[in-house]
C-alpha cells in the first residue's frame, strides 16, 4: 500500500527528472534494437544468479535454526512452508503476469499503459496479502494442525508463523516486472542483498541474540522488507513508467491473473509429477528407490535452473519486441533460446552420465542408494534435451499475452509425464525410468508444432 502511494505522489527534484526517466527509457528500448544473442547472454547471468540465491534465501533459516536451536525448532519451519509456497506462488503468479504485459507496452512506448499495469497488480498483491495475514493470525492454531504440527512442534511454528504472516505484505519486491524493463542488475541486487541481510540477521539473532526461531522469523521478514525498500527505490526514482495519474482497475488485473496462472502451474507441477513418481516406485522399488529418486530430484531442480534463467532472460526481449511488432526478432529471440539450451542440455547430460556417482555422493554414502540414483539418473538425463523448446515455447506464449496457449504449454510437461509414467508402471521400474525422456519427447513436438502454427499464423496476417 505504501508502494501504490509513493507511485502516486509528484516525485522529488531529485526523483526521475528528464534525463534519467530519458536513459531509464533508453535501457528499457534496447530490449528491441541491441543484438539477440549478446543480449541473452548479457541477461543470463543476472537470471540464473537470482534463480540459485531466491533457492539460497529459502532455506537459510532452516540451516541456521538447525545448527543453532534444534531438530523441533526446524520441523517448525517445515510446518509453516506452506504459507512460504502460497506467498512464493502469488507473488510468482502476480509477477509473473505483470511483467508480460508491461513487456509489450514497453515495446510501444506506451509508458503510462505500463503504469497501469504495475500499479493493478501492487493493488491486487498487496490486497490479498493483507488479507491472508488476517486469515493467518485469526485461525493460525487451526492452520498449523492442518500443515501437521504435533504438540512438541506446534509452539514453534506458532511463533514462526506469526511473525512470518505479520510480515506477508513484504514478500515480494515485484523483480519480474523490473526485468520487464530490461534492468537485469537491478533485480539481481533486490535478490541478493536481502539474501545478504538474511544471513547476517540469522547469525546474528540466533547465535549472538539467542532468540530461537523467532530470530529466524525476524531475519526472513527483515529482509523481506529490504527488498520492498529497494522496490520502492526503483519505482520512485529509477523506472521509466508513468505512475502519476493511472489508477489500477479490475480489467486489468483479471489480464494479469489470466497471463500469471502459467507461472502458478509450473510451480505446482513439479510437486505433482513428485508425488506420482513416488507413489509408483514405492511398491515396485521400495524405501531405496524411494530415496534414490528423491536425491535425483535435488538434482534436477539445480538441472533446470539454467533452463529456467534462459526462459527469464528471453521474455523481457520477446515481449518488447512483439510490442514493437518486430516478429522476425520475436523468432530470433526463440531459436537463439532453444540453440542455447540444447548446447546447455548436451553439457548436463554429460555431465549426468560422467560424474553421476560423483554427484549423488554429495547426498548419500549408502551404496545401495547410489547404486540405484546412478541408475536412475542415467536414465533420465535425456528428458534434459527435449526441455528447451518446451520451456522456451511457454515462455514465448506468456509473453506475446496468449494466455491460453501459455497455460496449455505450461500444463503440457506435467500431463504428459504423469501420463506416461502411469502408462508403463506395469512393465516394470525400467519402463517408468524410460517413459520420462520419452513423455519429454511427445511434448516437445507438441509444443514445437503450437508454435510453428502460431507463427504461421503471424507470418499471414503480416501479409
Amino acid at each position: 500500500m505504501v508502494l501504490l502511494w509513493l507511485t502516486r505522489r509528484p516525485l522529488p527534484l531529485c526523483a526521475v527528472g528528464k534525463g534519467g526517466r530519458q536513459k531509464a527509457q533508453d535501457k528499457a528500448q534496447a530490449l528491441t534494437t541491441a543484438p539477440v544473442t549478446g543480449r541473452l547472454l548479457r541477461h543470463l547471468p543476472y537470471t540464473l544468479a537470482s534463480l540459485l540465491f531466491s533457492a539460497f534465501y529459502n532455506v537459510a533459516d532452516t540451516l541456521f535454526v538447525s545448527h543453532g536451536v534444534g531438530d523441533l525448532a526446524a520441523a517448525g519451519i517445515s510446518v509453516v512452508f506452506p504459507l512460504t509456497v502460497l506467498q512464493g506462488a502469488i507473488a510468482q503468479m502476480v509477477g509473473a503476469g505483470a511483467g508480460a504485459m508491461v513487456s509489450p507496452c514497453l515495446g510501444q512506448k506506451d509508458y503510462r499503459a505500463a503504469g497501469r499495469v504495475t500499479k493493478s497488480a501492487m493493488a491486487f498483491f498487496y490486497t490479498t496479502a493483507l488479507g491472508i495475514t488476517c486469515i493467518c493470525l485469526l485461525f493460525r492454531t487451526p492452520l498449523l494442525r492442518l500443515f501437521g504440527a504435533t504438540a512438541e512442534i506446534l509452539p514453534y511454528a506458532r511463533t514462526y508463523f506469526t511473525i512470518l504472516a505479520a510480515g506477508n505484505v513484504f514478500s515480494t519486491g515485484f523483480s519480474s516486472i523490473i526485468r520487464a524493463e530490461g534492468r537485469m542488475d537491478y533485480s539481481l541486487w533486490i535478490w541478493l542483498l536481502p539474501t545478504g541481510v538474511n544471513l547476517l540477521l540469522d547469525w546474528l539473532l540466533i547465535y549472538r541474540l539467542h532468540l530461537g526461531i523467532a530470530g529466524a522469523a525476524w531475519a526472513t521478514v527483515i529482509a523481506q522488507a529490504v527488498s520492498f525498500c529497494m522496490s520502492v527505490l526503483f519505482f520512485t526514482r529509477f523506472s521509466c513508467q508513468q505512475f502519476r495519474g493511472v489508477r489500477a482497475d479490475r480489467a486489468t488485473v483479471g489480464r494479469i491473473l489470466t497471463l500469471g496462472l502459467p507461472t502458478l502451474v509450473q510451480m505446482g507441477s513439479l510437486s505433482v509429477v513428485l508425488v506420482v513418481m513416488n507413489g509408483l516406485l514405492a511398491p515396485r522399488a521400495g524405501t531405496v528407490g524411494v530415496a534414490a529418486f528423491g536425491y535425483v530430484s535435488r538434482l534436477a531442480e539445480f538441472a533446470l535452473a539454467p533452463f529456467s534463467a534462459l526462459c527469464l532472460a528471453a521474455a523481457p526481449i520477446i515481449g518488447s519486441s512483439y510490442g514493437a511488432g518486430l516478429h522476425s526478432r520475436v523468432r530470433q529471440t526463440v531459436v537463439r533460446t532453444v540453440q542455447l539450451g540444447l548446447v546447455y542440455a548436451v553439457v548436463a547430460v554429460a555431465v549426468c552420465y560422467a560424474l553421476s556417482g560423483a554427484l549423488l555422493g554429495i547426498f548419500t554414502r549408502d551404496p545401495a542408494i547410489v547404486q540405484f540414483g546412478i541408475y536412475c539418473l542415467r536414465r533420465l538425463a535425456p528428458a534434459l534435451l527435449f526441455l528447451p523448446p518446451v520451456l522456451t515455447v511457454s515462455a514465448y506464449f506468456q509473453s506475446v499475452n496468449r494466455a491460453k496457449s501459455a497455460l496449455v504449454t505450461a500444463g503440457a510437461l506435467p500431463l504428459c509425464l504423469c501420463v506416461g509414467a502411469c502408462l508403463a508402471a506395469p512393465l516394470g521400474t525400467e519402463a517408468v525410468w524410460w517413459a520420462v525422456p520419452i513423455a519429454a519427447a511427445v511434448c516437445a513436438v507438441f509444443c514445437g508444432a503450437l508454435y510453428a502454427r502460431q507463427a504461421g499464423k503471424r507470418k499471414r496476417w503480416a501479409l
